[in-house]
């Protein structure tokens, strides 16, 4: 999994492979390879906060943290929250959360903007099917997420942050929605 950081010559990467023990989180585009976490796993899926902090995922015990970290490896971890799968667009950060009654859940942080802390999670959506993978369009408009039991998902698309309309916008299944930079389409 690879994310390009828009001011700095930094790039995520999750590497997937059961050999490598000393798994990269941020790779410079001179090599270079600033440690970010202590491991990555199937949860890590780096994301930017701005272009001197990224946010990964990490799981600890049966939960997923979501943490984050200087791009540059200096500094501590600081937890945002427990939860899975998190992607950051125009100042919030979006993640699911499981629980018993609901399967999956969306919910938010707010990312002010330079040093400041993150806000408390808040639940932006919650229904009794199983939703995850959240993704907020870059003009902070539209929320695409994956509904539905894994193997068996299809992306939705809703407008944000009041609902006013919902689409499903895969017909053969689909997770994971990547939006383009100008927010008109859905990879």
């Amino acid at each position: 999994t690879m994310g390009l950081n828009r001011l700095r010559p930094i790039v995520t990467i999750r590497r997937d492979h059961p050999s490598l023990t000393g798994r990269d989180v941020l790779r410079d585009v001179e090599g270079k390879a600033p440690r970010v976490a202590d491991r990555a796993d199937v949860v890590t899926r780096p994301t930017w906060r701005d272009d001197r902090t990224v946010i990964y995922g990490r799981a600890e015990a049966r939960r997923e943290d979501i943490l984050m970290r200087n791009a540059d490896g200096s500094g501590e971890e600081i937890k945002i929250g427990t939860g899975m799968t998190s992607r950051a667009a125009a100042g919030r950060l979006f993640f699911a959360k499981l629980s018993a009654a609901t399967n999956g859940d969306l919910f938010q942080v707010l990312l002010p903007p330079g040093s400041a802390p993150p806000g408390p999670p808040e639940l932006v959506q919650q229904l009794p099917v199983h939703e995850w993978e959240p993704s907020l369009s870059p003009d902070g408009t539209l929320l695409a997420y994956s509904s539905g039991d894994i193997g068996q998902s299809e992306v939705i698309l809703r407008t944000y942050p009041t609902q006013t309309g919902q689409w499903q916008v895969s017909s053969a299944g689909g997770s994971y929605a990547v939006w383009s930079p100008r927010s008109d389409v859905i990879y």
